[in-house]
């Protein structure tokens, strides 16, 4: 059945376009890939050298937690800290106010009524930090563990791995921002965030929560997290439904999902409605992320979001999907193709990752926040909204006009 009680009141994409929905509104009217040259780690012998990095005057870490919080930056990957600037836009976007962004006043919603869902991926260790300690340890090129244990531990602080563990970003967010509802952190690949905010669509919907921090963000240009995807075959050119490669892109999105009845309340601006909600997962997919074209997987997602929403394929005014220019792209392709009877070319798919990159655990957030979107700016009444990982996960979103 559809959802009747869900919204996005706001939206806080990062990437290589900046920080905030203006800054994506702007970079999807430009419609131009934004890869460069990465600046670090170049000359790997990888299948591209480009990489969508945020640009460095996107956002002072500083500047998005408070100061009380500050000394635990120390302790922040590039994966938390972005999350925290999406959040931290999200928040100012939609009009809420929590304990960091208005400190002197009453937070709306009230804390034990926020939640937070962040869809995160495998965070990739910095090499120069755990290098030293391997050199230590694997002085012949293998790794004795005799060594790693008397010499090279001693090498790395005792908080280093309080970086990289998946569940870090939301840690963060939630303590900074006061958030005591329902959380949560998906590890699904690229589908994580967009899974994220359907998780956050059903606390909503059952009455668990007032509004909640739904999203994503992964750094995907680390050397470790490119040597991955080129080991894989899935780095390159980011040719959408070409199989070419992507290019790989560091960055996500945080959208507020909010129930209808709250955002009313405090008359907040109604951005879209969130009104089909699906998951799934692929039976056929290869360590490397391939699927067959025909994979039914895909298809079927997608018809049960709009089966959810109550709506027909001739309901859908638009399909915003992950296509990167990966190898599961032609499948994406082909359930567009039976459902609605699309070809690639036609204008009404729209592959933002062509601008941005693939930014790993935070594409399907910035895909539902190019939805939310062509919405909100009245290009699109309906669209379909939908993300594949390279694990074979998807995640489908219709989201509507506002009544």
């Amino acid at each position: 059945m559809p959802l009747h009680n869900v919204v996005v009141t706001g939206i806080g994409p990062v990437g290589a376009f900046g920080l905030g929905a203006d800054a994506l509104s702007s970079a999807l009217q430009t419609d131009q890939p934004l890869a460069q040259p990465a600046t670090k780690n170049q000359g790997l012998g990888l299948a591209t050298d480009l990489a969508c990095e945020i640009p460095a005057d996107s956002f002072k870490i500083r500047d998005v937690v408070p100061k009380s919080h500050r000394k635990a930056i120390k302790v922040m990957c590039p994966d938390i800290e972005s999350a925290l600037a999406a959040t931290d836009s999200a928040i100012r976007h939609a009009n809420l106010r929590t304990t960091t962004t208005h400190p002197e006043e009453t937070p709306i919603p009230d804390p034990l009524r926020l939640g937070c869902q962040l869809g995160a991926g495998l965070i990739a260790a910095d090499v120069e930090e755990l290098g030293g300690a391997m050199t230590v340890a694997a002085p012949e090129g293998v790794v004795d563990v005799q060594l790693w244990g008397r010499e090279g531990m001693e090498r790395l602080t005792p908080l280093w791995m309080l970086k990289y563990l998946p569940n870090m970003p939301a840690c963060h967010v939630t303590i900074v921002h006061g958030a005591q509802g329902p959380s949560n952190t998906m590890t699904c690949g690229e589908t994580g965030s967009m899974l994220a905010v359907t998780e956050a669509a059903r606390v909503i919907e059952r009455g668990d929560a007032d509004a909640c921090l739904a999203g994503g963000t992964e750094d995907r240009i680390h050397p470790v997290q490119r040597m991955r995807q080129h080991l894989s075959e899935r780095l390159g050119k980011g040719v959408p439904f070409k199989d070419t490669g992507a290019v790989p892109g560091e960055g996500g999105a945080v959208l507020i999902v909010e129930s209808l009845e709250h955002a009313t309340a405090r008359n907040a601006t109604i951005l879209a409605r969130v009104t089909g909600i699906a998951g799934g997962q692929s039976p056929h997919c290869t360590r490397d992320g391939g699927v067959p074209k025909d994979d039914a997987s895909f298809a079927s997602v997608m018809e049960r979001a709009m089966e959810d929403a109550g709506v027909l394929a001739q309901d859908i005014d638009e399909v915003i999907t992950s296509a990167s220019g990966v190898n599961s792209d032609h499948a994406e392709q082909h359930a567009i193709a039976s459902i609605l009877g699309w070809p690639a070319q036609d204008p009404r798919i729209t592959t933002p990752a062509k601008i941005f990159g693939n930014c790993g655990a935070g594409l399907g957030a910035l895909v539902a926040s190019t939805a939310v979107l062509r919405i909100s700016q009245g290009q699109a009444q309906r669209v379909l909204a939908f993300v594949t990982g390279q694990g074979g996960q998807h995640a489908a979103l219709v989201l509507e006009a506002s009544v």
